[in-house]
């Protein structure tokens, strides 16, 4: 696929997704991206886990992961028919990490192709969420969470996109890297 600053691409809503055709390239993405991830997909059991260690049952491949995550709302980025990327998200989500936001839409997951990256898609699709989604599924707050070393996502967050810091989880995934919490009132 030849991608470049010039690709048209197009972002859908799916509040799930029931066709094969696309599950099969959600999952594909998925697993392309399952160990750019702190800790790696596939040491994870679901996109709402929140406690990370090892996990006796890593066979390398983020099945329980992808079982969950498909239960959830997506923004998709597609060019030509192909998934540049995708944006999952549980909407009208309450958790005691994110009490100064809520409800919410939150997004568990973001992967973007390779050859997609540096395009703007991801902040596109933050953008998608804040603006587009269907009425019903508009919620008042977005929050995330992203691992401290994950420097473009927070880049993303805080300088494009004004999300405030909610919260701080010390080394939650290992020495020296925190899980931070972020939230923006729409």
């Amino acid at each position: 696929m030849d991608v470049g600053r010039t690709t048209p691409y197009e972002l859908k809503f799916f509040p799930s997704i029931t066709d094969e055709d696309i599950r099969s390239s959600v999952k594909s993405l998925l697993f392309e991206c399952k160990d750019e991830f702190v800790p790696p997909l596939s040491d994870r059991r679901s996109p709402g886990q929140s406690e990370f260690g090892p996990n006796h049952e890593n066979s390398g491949i983020p099945v329980g992961y992808f079982a969950e995550l498909i239960r959830q709302c997506f923004v998709l980025a597609v060019h030509d028919n192909s998934l540049l990327a995708f944006m999952s998200f549980r909407s009208n989500y309450y958790s005691d990490d994110l009490i100064e936001y809520q409800p919410s839409n939150y997004v568990t997951t973001v992967c973007v192709k390779k050859v997609a990256r540096r395009l703007g898609i991801c902040s596109a699709m933050y953008d998608f969420m804040f603006r587009e989604l269907p009425s019903h599924f508009r919620m008042p707050f977005t929050t995330t969470r992203t691992w401290s070393s994950n420097k473009d996502h927070i880049r993303i967050l805080t300088d494009k996109k004004a999300f405030s810091v909610a919260r701080v989880v010390q080394d939650h995934r290992g020495a020296g890297i925190h899980t931070i919490y972020f939230g923006k009132r729409l």
